[in-house]
This record gives C-alpha cells, structure tokens and sequence, in this order.
C-alpha cells in the first residue's frame, strides 16, 4: 500500500515538475551587433564597440530582449528591441495567454498621411513560444512605440532566465 501511495506522490511531482519546465514566464534574449554613427575610430572604442575597417563602421554588442511575468489574472511583457544607431522600441503592458499565443493590446495615436491627422490605432503585439524561442510580432499599428531605426518585430529569441 506504502508503495503505491509512494508512487503516485512519485508521478504528480513529475508532472508538476513537467508542467513548470514549460512555463512561459522568463527573459528572452537574442543578441547582436548593430551600426552606430560615430565620429572617429577613437570614439568608437572609447564607447567599447568594434571599428570596421572596410566601411568606418562602428558596432556595437546589444540585446533585444522580452521579460514575461505572470501577474494575478493574466502577465505582464516587457519588450526592449534595439535597431541601428541605438534607437529603441519599448513597451510594457498587460497581456493575456491563451495556451498558444501571449497577447497584449493598446491604444495609441499614429499619423494618417491621407488624412494630414492624427488617429487612434490599437497596436496589438502577439508572441509565441516553441522550445524556449520567442517570436514577437506586431500588426503594424506599434510604431509610437519607436525610435526611427527600431522595430519591435523580431524572431529566435532564447530563454535566458526562468522567472
């Protein structure tokens, strides 16, 4: 009797463990280099990037990276991508998981060229996870969220940290 109550304490431990090995919450990182403009060769190392001989380039390492936390009802993202002379996208809201995808939505206001105004948009960001890679995407309407040289779609990047 022992034996069996012993064995399925066994197998409910396992299978808590199992689920908690796939949970979403965590950092995910991919790094890389990218393009600043800087004056001089000097500058560059000054500011610890790699000058390029071939095109007077200077690159410097940086992170795009993606923290999800589980709130009470629902999670938090936080999503930090960095585009060509350091420009950043940043966002940090509220979004909901449905066993697929993490979702978060806002409204925000973007430029309308046809009309010459300003309009009220809903920036909706999608993420979704397979073997501890993310991928970010956007339906275009995030960009207020931006520097110039930044977007904030971005694919493969690995859990670093479990939260």
């Amino acid at each position: 009797m022992w034996t069996k109550i012993f064995l399925v304490i066994t197998l409910l431990i396992s299978s808590m463990v199992a689920v908690a090995s796939e949970s979403i919450e965590g950092t995910y990182q991919q790094r890389k280099e990218i393009f600043v403009a800087t004056g001089s060769r000097a500058h560059c190392e000054e500011s610890g990037g790699s000058w390029r001989v071939s095109d007077e380039a200077c690159l410097l390492e940086a992170a795009d990276e993606v923290i999800i936390k589980k709130m009470k009802k629902d999670y938090k993202m936080t999503v930090t991508t960095i585009g060509s002379n350091y420009h950043l996208c940043e966002y940090s809201n509220a979004a909901i998981f449905d066993g697929k995808q993490l979702t978060s939505q806002i409204m925000t206001e973007e430029f309308n060229p046809k009309s010459g105004l300003m309009e009220e948009v809903t920036c909706k960001i999608q993420i979704s996870i397979k073997k501890n890679k993310l991928s970010l995407s956007t339906n275009n309407h995030c960009q207020s969220f931006c520097g110039v040289n930044a977007e904030m779609n971005v694919t493969d990047l690995k859990k670093v940290t479990q939260t």
